[in-house]
């Protein structure tokens, strides 16, 4: 009984700021228990069919752009005099 002789003492404003705190809590409790599931299938279509064949060209590209890549022989400069860099930037 002095708990809710406690929480009853509390001012006004924080009992309705808890109780609305409460009151959402519990609505998206109870809106994530009642909910439907809802699931999309994609059958097998001449669409989903060119989408699987451009996704698999694409796949493809940038692998081939990846192996192309590592296969270069990095650059790298070697000058024979030091660059000088001037201090108002000509």
């Amino acid at each position: 009984m002095s708990f809710v002789h406690a929480v009853l003492s509390l001012p006004a404003g924080v009992l309705l700021a808890v109780s609305a705190v409460v009151i959402v809590l519990l609505a998206l409790w109870l809106s994530s228990l009642f909910s439907r599931w809802h699931y999309v299938t994609i059958r097998r279509s001449e669409e989903t069919e060119l989408i699987s064949f451009h996704l698999r060209r694409l796949a493809d590209a940038v692998e081939r752009l990846s192996i192309a890549r590592e296969t270069q022989p990095s650059v790298e400069t070697t000058s024979a005099r030091p660059i000088g860099i001037s201090v108002s930037g000509r």
